[in-house]
């Protein structure tokens, strides 16, 4: 029953990217910046030491970021095989930019998009947005950038409260700035 019960846990954090935590990172969790190779999606990144690796779905790779207050906001890459989609702007497409405003997305009806613009400034890797969804009654603000490789597309989810996105937001592009392709 606990490893059940550890799925749909895992399940619902890669799900919503976004939750509470507790406040304190157990020590056994600390690292020093490692750089995480992903063989399947062909890319690379750095994982800082602030980055709390999490324990995700094979075509992932998250981790939660340092709390502020008591919320602890996540970031995860989701990889996508090229097949799936004809190019880049058809997963641009399904991702974010044919909604409007109101309208559920298809990659989770239970996420329904209340903003999204693209992200002024934002120097790549990829293309970003700002986007603002409602989750069960929750409004969250994301981040998401959508990055071409080789061999996939990424989609690097960024999800935070109302509160935090601009305090993290740095963090995040920290991240995605060192994703490198293979």
């Amino acid at each position: 029953m606990q490893g059940l019960l550890k799925k749909i846990f895992l399940f619902l954090l890669v799900l919503t990217t976004a939750m509470s935590l507790p406040a304190q990172q157990p020590a056994d969790t600390l690292h020093k910046s490692i750089i995480h190779v992903d063989q399947q999606w062909g890319y690379s990144c750095t994982a800082p030491a602030w980055f709390r690796i999490l324990d995700t779905p094979e075509d992932m790779f998250g981790g939660a970021l340092p709390p502020v207050d008591t919320t602890t906001n996540t970031i995860i890459i989701k990889g996508f095989p090229k097949n799936q989609f004809k190019d880049i702007s058809s997963f641009e497409n399904w991702v974010v930019k044919d909604y409007s405003v109101g309208q559920e997305s298809k990659w989770d009806p239970g996420h329904i998009i209340l903003l999204k613009n693209l992200i002024a400034g934002y120097t790549g890797p990829g293309i970003a947005y700002r986007v603002q969804i409602l989750y069960e009654g929750v409004i969250y603000n994301c981040a998401y950038a959508l990055i071409e490789t080789s061999k996939a597309f990424l989609w690097v989810d960024f999800t935070a409260t109302n509160t935090t996105y601009n305090k993290q937001y740095p963090l995040f592009l920290e991240l995605v700035q060192s994703i490198k392709q293979l």
